[in-house]
């Protein structure tokens, strides 16, 4: 009776202990997963916080930044927030981090109106900077011949101390730039002509813009990066973090002893089970083990995979080059022989493979195998060894013979070269060069087609070519409303091609495809004319009307076309024509003068998609246009981003400063619409408020 009860104790006690070890394991993995996903998502915001820092640093020495690294990074760092704040138990699990993280929270969100307030100073000051040197020059054509040398030498020192001051952050320059504004100031009254005079004052103005503006600067540039509190602050977070990571680690240690001492209370009784158990522990090493070596290697030929590539293509290579390689046919090999036969040729290649470069040290080599039968080869720069290195790894590989049972086999290759990123990509393409062509290696280029993209454009230069010779080409109009009338101020013109079938087929599919060709000519001859037609139906309406950098260069379309339309009294002041933002820099003169033509025929213009690119405020000032359309990128998302709407308000109030009508794109909704009248700008056009149709509406 007494054996039973202590057969049943130990039973239980054996059940209870067991209980207790699984529950602890459980515990364990989950406070070790919790843990590393918490030290993780730490230092990703560490890792975004120096981007942060760099794209800052960057931003300030390069006069042509686009600043949407800056807040795609912010908004990054803001996702991170968030996943630190969603991870569960954390504040239960590490109060004292949690605390931490509270205060780095408030710290960033100070940096964030910081960087913000950085991004505009920026701005205005790069402006300046890049204007002062072009308007120095523009003296010599004003002084017409009649030069003051002297005056020039103080221009240009004046131009020296500009750049001289962005670049080193020293104050000692601004007061060297104010002695230099002073001595400009006493030209005043030796300058001769009224042109001189205005020049001069026009310089001393942007002097004064980065008189005024460069303590702010400095100021927000010394906080962001030299003395980045929310950056020395995670430093403190993460080893606060690690503290109490290694205090509950302890905690955990400890139970896992008393859970193991248990266990030798009952090792007569469960001495099977404690070897099983330790059998269990070293396979779940084995398997950890395993696990971590499986993530960068295929299983099959025991090479790195696609993981380990894109690890190494960002981390063990500055400037790689990359082979990729095919088999060719190899599908007929596991069709005929099997996937046997097809997998231990696969695995002989591999062995090739690491054979070939095992001593070609010095191009620092690694071979992966990145797919079915793809294999892929990084090695460090060496452009110009790397085509003469495939030819010869070729030539060895379709010299082999594969032996494998009592079958011999010989296999050919195709290879892909590139060393533009990003890699695997762009040497696939290279590489259905080669399967398409009888070329066998093919090094990849920015103007490589594929056969099937080729096809594609032939089709599409088919379609506009039946549209343009059966009047297939559409107008479709979107209204552009006044914000403050509610009424519609103009239609702006969309083309759309219908095909054989009735499908209507948008602009965006056959653009840039006929640009090349004879077709974009005729294309924007046929929409012009039918825009002027819409124009003697509805001799009440204006019309807005596309224009790229390519019609205003051929000559044809811009004196044939558009500016022959100019003795059309019905037409003064029923067109404006909108020209990219982007579209604008690339020949200024050109398009200056086509402004000042049309403006002769009492035509308007508009700058589109503004904001889009590098948002030149200068060349605004210059062409003065009479509306600018500030581009979706910046209304789609204003009324929940604060940033979007502070950029947005900068550039309303510049453009309203200079006698600019403003209109917002994409407004898709009533709170995009709220928010864009609030800031006052004058028109709105999107979904929202009207689609494009074919029919004008009122």
């Amino acid at each position: 009776m007494k054996n039973r009860k202590r057969v049943i104790f130990i039973s239980v006690s054996f059940v209870l202990t067991t209980i207790l070890f699984l529950a602890f394991s459980q515990l364990s993995k989950a406070f070790f997963s919790l843990n590393n996903k918490t030290l993780n998502t730490i230092n990703k915001t560490h890792e975004l916080e120096h981007k942060l820092d760099n794209e800052i640093l960057k931003s300030s020495f390069f006069l042509y930044y686009d600043y949407n690294d800056i807040t795609s990074t912010l908004d990054n760092i803001e996702n991170e927030i968030k996943n630190i704040e969603n991870i569960k138990y954390f504040k239960i699990l590490f109060p004292h981090t949690y605390n931490a993280f509270l205060e780095y929270k408030k710290l960033y969100s100070i940096e964030k109106e910081k960087v913000l307030r950085y991004i505009t100073i920026n701005s205005i000051m790069k402006n300046s900077q890049i204007y002062i040197p072009s308007l120095a020059l523009k003296y010599l054509k004003i002084a017409e011949g009649r030069v003051n040398y002297a005056y020039f030498n103080v221009l240009m020192k004046t131009v020296s101390t500009v750049f001289l001051l962005k670049n080193s952050l020293d104050r000692k320059y601004i007061k060297r730039l104010k002695r230099q504004k002073k001595v400009l100031k006493r030209y005043e009254n030796i300058l001769k002509t009224e042109k001189e005079k205005d020049f001069n004052r026009a310089f001393i103005a942007h002097i004064n813009i980065i008189i005024k503006n460069f303590p702010i600067y400095k100021s927000l540039v010394d906080e962001l990066i030299k003395r980045n509190e929310t950056t020395k602050y995670l430093e403190t977070l993460t080893k606060t973090f690690l503290q109490e990571s290694e205090n509950k680690s302890k905690i955990f240690s400890i139970f896992s002893m008393v859970v193991n001492a248990l266990f030798l209370l009952f090792i007569s009784f469960t001495s099977f089970l404690l070897i099983k158990i330790d059998k269990q522990n070293l396979k779940l090493k084995i398997l950890t083990t395993n696990l971590e070596k499986a993530l960068i290697t295929d299983e099959l030929t025991g090479l790195f995979n696609r993981f380990a590539f894109n690890r190494d293509v960002s981390k063990k290579y500055k400037n790689p080059s990359f082979i990729l390689l095919n088999i060719d046919n190899f599908k007929s090999i596991n069709d005929i022989y099997g996937n046997k036969i097809g997998d231990l040729v696969l695995i002989k290649l591999g062995h090739m493979l690491i054979n070939y470069f095992k001593d070609k040290k010095d191009l620092n080599p690694t071979v992966y195998r990145l797919g079915a039968d793809d294999f892929g080869i990084l090695i460090e720069n060496n452009k110009e060894k790397v085509y003469k290195l495939t030819e010869d790894l070729v030539y060895k590989i379709e010299g082999e013979k594969f032996i494998i049972d009592d079958l011999t086999l010989s296999i050919t290759i195709s290879a892909g070269i590139s060393f533009t990123k990003p890699l695997f990509e762009t040497a696939d393409l290279a590489l259905k060069k080669a399967k398409t062509s009888r070329e066998r290696i093919v090094v990849y280029t920015e103007n490589i087609e594929t056969k099937e993209q080729l096809e594609k454009n032939l089709k599409i230069l088919h379609l506009v070519k039946d549209a343009l010779e059966n009047d297939r080409i559409i107008l479709y109009y979107q209204p552009v409303f006044d914000n403050k009338t509610g009424r519609v101020e103009e239609y702006e013109v969309l083309f759309r091609i219908k095909d054989k079938d009735g499908n209507i087929i948008t602009p965006f599919e056959v653009l840039q495809v006929i640009k090349e060709t004879k077709y974009y000519r005729y294309l924007t001859e046929r929409v012009f004319k039918k825009a002027l037609e819409t124009l003697e139906k509805y001799p009440d309406i204006t019309l807005s009307l596309n224009i790229s950098y390519e019609d205003i260069a051929d000559d044809y379309i811009k004196n044939n076309v558009i500016l022959s339309s100019c003795s059309k009294d019905n037409l003064k002041g029923k067109i404006i024509f909108e020209i990219l933002e982007s579209e604008s820099i690339k020949d200024f003169d050109s398009v200056r003068e086509f402004v000042r033509n049309i403006r002769s025929c009492n035509m308007k213009f508009a700058i589109d998609d503004f904001g889009s690119g590098y948002s030149n405020f200068l060349y605004l000032a210059e062409l003065k246009p009479d509306y600018l359309k500030i581009d979706g990128s910046l209304i789609r998302e204003i009324h929940k981003k604060e940033e979007l709407r502070k950029i947005v308000e900068t550039i309303n109030n510049f453009a309203h400063s200079l006698g600019i009508k403003t209109v917002a794109e994409f407004v898709h909704s009533e709170e995009v619409l709220k928010v864009v009248k609030e800031i006052g700008i004058d028109y709105s056009q999107g979904f929202y408020l009207g689609k494009p149709s074919p029919e004008i509406k009122s």
